[in-house]
């Protein structure tokens, strides 16, 4: 533990700015993106990757060496809408 009472990350661990970590385990080596939500109890894997502004919803697993991307976008041109 870290003198602010949360986990101490390993060296090789990076959160970026605005991530959100709630109740949460952590492998060695991940990366979380930016405005990245990881909700209770989930869990990241060691080497795991997740992508900027992903949400990891509660008890979800990420695995060893895997990526996580949440993308929902949606095109609108004139009168059609492409999903």
């Amino acid at each position: 533990m870290g003198r602010c009472g949360c986990p101490k990350l390993d060296d090789a661990a990076n959160v970026e700015h605005d991530a959100v970590l709630r109740g949460y385990n952590l492998g060695k080596g991940f990366l979380i993106g930016i405005n990245a939500v990881i909700n209770d109890d989930g869990y990241i894997g060691v080497s795991a990757f997740v992508a900027a502004l992903a949400f990891v919803k509660a008890h979800f697993s990420v695995s060893t060496r895997s990526i996580v991307v949440e993308l929902q976008a949606r095109q609108f041109l004139g009168e059609t809408m492409k999903n």
